[in-house]
């Protein structure tokens, strides 16, 4: 399960299977978004990164638009600003 920021809250087997072990990543580290942009191997996963990313991205802008003074969510955009030139692009 997904929710606005991306926080990764919930996961099956088949998910940890298919995409990663979501159980071995620190919580605080737990956004979906950032999985994709930080892990190399979601580019590897996803044959649609560039797509998959994207998406993700104008969920979590979609979700957020009515809440622009969350803390979380702005440390999250600063920090994948800083650590991916595509994302700050997108």
């Amino acid at each position: 399960m997904i929710v606005p920021r991306t926080e990764i809250v919930v996961w099956n087997t088949m998910g940890t299977v298919l995409i990663t072990d979501f159980g071995a990543i620190p919580e605080k580290q737990g956004y979906f978004i950032r999985i994709l942009i930080t892990d190399p191997a979601m580019r590897e996963l996803y044959a649609d990164w560039e797509g998959v990313t994207r998406l993700a991205i104008a969920q979590m802008r979609m979700h957020n638009a009515h809440n622009p003074g969350d803390r979380q969510l702005a440390a999250l955009v600063g920090e994948l600003s800083v650590r991916d030139e595509q994302f700050r692009q997108w």
